[in-house]
Order: structure tokens, then C-alpha cells, then sequence
């Protein structure tokens, strides 16, 4: 949903949000993490230490069937790594079918695994946190070509790229070369900071880094936002960033306008909170009956450049006085 959207995407968007305000729930967009499977084991990830069953191919047909009577337009497919399901170009193909914007998170490495999946993907984002050192920190050797190579694959066949930085302890000082490489490749780049927790689990994250290091990035990445249109971030999500890793009050838009789906089918909210289980889970209860489930969420903060951006606009119209607060007053304190 960060992109530029066409005029369909546009209103059916303002429609879910419209529905959102009345108390419906409308899945506008899921992510599905398809396989905790990963041919990488980086260190801020917990995902590829933990294998769970993952539904089937005839199960994921049905859910994006159920997914789509329910309004859903964006489906986000990542991992573990995708690329790693033998399937997964009969997956995005029906995805397409439904009329749904395919993204698909990937580390590149293994796109000639599955080149037929490519001509179904609307957008790809890559990970690249810095020159090669740097990236290949917590990334396996030969990692920083692999991101190169894949970009140049994936335009090559016409396919918007978008490089995502997670800034750590390890590359806050890596912006400006960033920006100047997604310059020179013609991509989109956008940045947020590290979790203080690994993904999917509730551990420590070993690569976050100082506040004060990742405010003065963040600051860095307006200033460079500013000439370079190919930097994501927008002012105000910039300005919530710079909250790290305090609250920023939000009004979390989970369970009413996006969700994930784990490779069980198991669904949340997002990978921040996985709270108590069991899960509502879309093969046991059904698409409709999972998402109504999913508890309201508790978490007012929120790091993903994507969700932070609904959850901004959410918490505008539900009229939360605290986020219009800091909106106006700009400040990056929390």
C-alpha cells in the first residue's frame, strides 16, 4: 500500500477505511508469511529457527478465494523465504486470478528457483542494510551481490523494486550511500528502524541500536527525502519514526483493515504481539470466522514503514487527539 495506487486501489481503499470507522472488519490488506523456511539464518530473525506446518496449496487457493469476497486488494507474500515453496507460482498466479496487488518479499537469492512466479509479482522489496561489510554482518558471504544481481533480474523483466533498510547498531551512518545506490539503480528505498525484539519471537534483538544513533538517521533520511524521490518516507511517518522505540499513542488499524496470516493459518495482527494462544486459525475456522476472532489490538506503536503509514491515518480519522497532537507539533520526542 506504499506505492503509487491506481484509481480502483484508491477507492477501494477509501471504502475499507470508511467501513473501518463504522466497525466493520475489512481485510484491505494481509500479509502471509508463506514459509518460515529460509536458505539465510540472520541474526534478527527467529522465524527461520522455528518450522511450522504450512497449509496447502489447495488451502491457500481457498483462503484467497474467501479473502477476496471479503475485500481484500493488497497480499503481501513473504517469509522465511518464498522462493523456498515449490508452489509458489501457482500461488501468486491464483492470487492475480483474484484480483489482488502481489508483493512478495524475497533476499534474491533464488529467483531462478521459480522464474514462472515473477510474471504474476506487481512489486518485490529486497533487504539491503549497507555496503557489503555491512549487509553481510548478519547476512551470509556473497549476500550483498545476490541483492544487486536480483535487482537488476527483476527490472530487467519490468518489476518495481523497492530496497527495505532496517536500521541497527551496525549501519546508521550507511544512509547516504543507501540512498546513493538506490539512485544509481533507479529504485524506490525506504527506511525504518530495527525491532527491539527478533521477528517472531520475543527475545531480544541483538542488531538494535542506540536511540539516539537511529533518531539521527531517521533525520537524515528526511533530509535526503527531500531531493531524492525515490525515498519512501513521507514527513509525518518520519516524524513518528523518530519515536523510537517509545509509544507513539497510535490507534493500531489491525484486525479491522490488515492482518497476517502465519504459513499455519494461524492469524494476528502483526508480528509484534503474538499474545495468547491458541490463534484463530483460517483452515479450522474459516477465512471470515479467523479474522473476526483476532482480538483488538493493544499495541499503540507501530515501526513498519507500511503499517505505521494506515495506522497514522487511522488514528487521524478516529480523531485520537494525541497523534494529531504530535503530527502538528513535530517534535521527535516521544
Amino acid at each position: 500500500m506504499g506505492r503509487g495506487m491506481t484509481v480502483g486501489e484508491v477507492f477501494y481503499s477509501g471504502l475499507a477505511f470508511t467501513k473501518a470507522l463504522m466497525g466493520f472488519r475489512t481485510p484491505l490488506a494481509v500479509s502471509y508469511i508463506i514459509t518460515n523456511r529460509c536458505n539465510y539464518s540472520c541474526a534478527y530473525c527467529a522465524r527461520w529457527r522455528t518450522p511450522l506446518p504450512e497449509l496447502t496449496t489447495d488451502q491457500v487457493r481457498r483462503m484467497m478465494d474467501e479473502l477476496k469476497t471479503l475485500g481484500t486488494r493488497f497480499f503481501q507474500i513473504t517469509g522465511g523465504e518464498p522462493f523456498l515453496r515449490d508452489d509458489l507460482h501457482e500461488v501468486v498466479r491464483h492470487g492475480k486470478q483474484c484480483g489482488f496487488h502481489i508483493g512478495l518479499n524475497t533476499n534474491g537469492s533464488l529467483l531462478d528457483r521459480n522464474p514462472e512466479a515473477l510474471q504474476y509479482i506487481d512489486s518485490v522489496a529486497l533487504s539491503l542494510d549497507g555496503d557489503c561489510t555491512i549487509h553481510e554482518t548478519v547476512r551470509p558471504p556473497g549476500s550483498f551481490d545476490t541483492v544487486l544481481a536480483a535487482i537488476d533480474t527483476l527490472k530487467g523483466r519490468g518489476i518495481p523494486v523497492q530496497i527495505t533498510t532496517t536500521l541497527t547498531a551496525h549501519n546508521t551512518g550507511s544512509v547516504d550511500g543507501l540512498v546513493d545506490l538506490a539512485a544509481g539503480k533507479d529504485v524506490a528505498i525506504s527506511f525504518q528502524p530495527s525491532s527491539p525484539q527478533v521477528l517472531s519471537g520475543d527475545e531480544d534483538n541483538p542488531e538494535a541500536g542506540d536511540r539516539e544513533e537511529i533518531v539521527r538517521a531517521l533525520s537524515r533520511v528526511a533530509e535526503r527525502g527531500k531531493e531524492d524521490k525515490r525515498v519512501g518516507n513521507s514527513a509525518g511517518v518520519l516524524r513518528f519514526m523518530q519515536m523510537w522505540p517509545y509509544s507513539q499513542d497510535l490507534t493500531c488499524a489491525g484486525g479491522r483493515l490488515f492482518y497476517r496470516i502465519n504459513c499455519d493459518g494461524d492469524v494476528l495482527v502483526c508480528g509484534r504481539d503474538p499474545g495468547e494462544g491458541p490463534h484463530p486459525n483460517v483452515a479450522r475456522d474459516g477465512v471470515r470466522q479467523a479474522l473476526h476472532k483476532v482480538p483488538s489490538p493493544k499495541c499503540g506503536t507501530c515501526y513498519n514503514t507500511t503499517r505505521l503509514r494506515v495506522n497514522m491515518i487511522y488514528s487521524l480519522l478516529t480523531l485520537n487527539g494525541k497523534v494529531w497532537s504530535k503530527l502538528i507539533r513535530g517534535g521527535r520526542k516521544p
